[in-house]
């Protein structure tokens, strides 16, 4: 095992994963660099070389076009979901939830709830996943959307269970925000 390895991977992961808690949608504004320095400090192991090399990571991925896409309003604001009122955005959101197999607890990335005349009527579930990999190498990306399946899985059904919502009215996405590929789950 490459621990040190490991221990570089999952605090990387942790800063981006905070940038990205700072934006409700693009169309706003992105996250001063300021804002996303305090918010990166926080962060334990997080020296500045890794913060700085964060920040400018993240501000690479937010302009690629998926990424971009992912994290504006106007992707709900198409023929298909034009009824909608109101799209709350809810980041690192935590939950709790007793479902059939017993209770389920964690953290959603990014939460979309999408509101009709003040009630909740879909929702969108998004995980970034921060794993470096190589952009065109489908069996990579294939066996590592088959890993973490099971969980965005869970967190739709959670959300799904939260808000009285079908398993119907909640997408889920993995979005490899490296190699700017959202990935779809079912």
């Amino acid at each position: 095992l490459r621990l040190e390895d490991n221990r570089d991977a999952r605090l990387t992961g942790s800063l981006i994963h905070a940038c990205f808690e700072q934006v409700d949608w693009l169309e706003d504004g992105s996250p001063a660099d300021d804002l996303l320095k305090e918010e990166l400090r926080r962060i334990e192991g997080a020296s500045q070389n890794a913060i700085k090399s964060a920040i400018a990571s993240f501000r690479r991925m937010i302009k690629r076009p998926n990424t971009a896409n992912l994290l504006r309003r106007d992707q709900f604001e198409t023929d298909l979901f034009n009824s909608f009122d109101e799209y709350r955005v809810e980041k690192e959101r935590a939950f709790a939830v007793r479902l059939d197999e017993g209770l389920l607890h964690g953290f959603i990335d990014r939460l979309v709830l999408l509101v009709r005349d003040g009630k909740i009527v879909a929702a969108d579930v998004v995980d970034f996943k921060t794993d470096e990999l190589t952009p065109g190498d489908r069996e990579t990306l294939h066996q590592r959307v088959a890993v973490y399946k099971p969980q965005i899985q869970s967190y739709r059904d959670a959300v799904a269970a939260i808000y009285g919502l079908s398993r119907d009215d909640v997408s889920a996405r993995l979005m490899f925000v490296a190699i700017d590929q959202a990935v779809p789950i079912d």
